[in-house]
């Protein structure tokens, strides 16, 4: 989302620590091929500049991109007023959030079709809390003149880094009692500098693989603050680890059982589904 945020902002910005995987590579790909100007420099450090856009029209022919590629649209909306998507999924939820900013949503077989008629800020009620669906709403209100507010919205970490990078880029988005967020939206934003925190995703997947091989592993850079429901089930299940500073080592001992749990999976700082 923060790639797509940078997008939206239309001055460079570089991201630090970004990993170059297939997914974030696909994503480029694509924001690319509408004018955007992605540099990598030193392996992890991305440069974005979207003042290019050439198309409003989002080509894509694998499915489950489509529902990441959607977070392009408040910039093209941004840019040219409109922009046309690939059918998806949550094509639905999505319209509904922008439909709630002015935007008139039309569809046909394969895509929609999305117009700025008359935006304006505004209150959004999310169905569930989703850290997708709540981002695409500060990604929304984050171009929109005037206090928009968005309800339900995710408590996850990651939406914290979005508000924050948001913030630096210049609008003024902020937490209210009881989760809700509130969008002061900006029409001249700045160019952002930001270092790509700690992925708690990403660790908890190299943390089962060494569990699962009966491995020793240490990874470096943890930050246990955005980890406590998942560290607290590995001790239940029997899993060794020990902390020294930001590394980590996780460790399985062979031929010892895991302990069954019953897990109940809430919104952050819930289990890592």
């Amino acid at each position: 989302k923060l790639i797509y945020a940078s997008i939206l902002c239309g001055e460079t910005c570089t991201l630090n620590n970004v990993p170059k995987s297939r997914y974030i590579l696909a994503d480029l790909e694509i924001a690319e091929a509408l004018g955007v100007k992605a540099v990598w420099s030193n392996s992890n450090r991305l440069t974005i500049n979207s003042q290019n856009l050439t198309s409003e029209v989002i080509a894509v022919d694998n499915e489950p991109k489509v529902a990441t590629v959607a977070f392009l649209v408040p910039a093209l909306v941004h840019k040219f007023g409109r922009a046309v998507l690939p059918k998806m999924t949550r094509g639905k939820e999505y319209a509904q959030i922008w439909q709630a900013f002015g935007m008139e949503v039309k569809e046909d077989f394969d895509n929609y079709y999305i117009e700025a008629i008359k935006l304006q800020a505004g209150e959004v009620i999310l169905p569930y809390k989703s850290r997708v669906l709540t981002d695409m709403a500060i990604l929304t209100a984050f171009f929109i003149l005037g206090e928009s507010t968005i309800l339900n919205a995710s408590l996850d970490v990651e939406t914290e880094d979005l508000i924050d990078f948001c913030n630096q880029a210049g609008a003024n988005t902020k937490r209210l009692e009881g989760g809700a967020i509130s969008v002061s939206g900006s029409g001249v934003f700045k160019g952002v500098e930001y270092a790509l925190p700690f992925d708690r995703e990403e660790s908890a997947f190299f943390m089962l693989a060494t569990l699962l091989t009966n491995g020793n592993t240490t990874l470096k850079g943890v930050e246990r603050t955005r980890l406590p429901s998942f560290l607290n089930w590995l001790a239940k299940v029997g899993a060794n680890y020990e902390f020294s500073g930001e590394d980590m080592r996780i460790w399985h001992n062979n031929g010892t059982p895991f302990e069954k749990t019953e897990i109940s999976v809430l919104h952050h700082p819930g289990f890592i589904t």
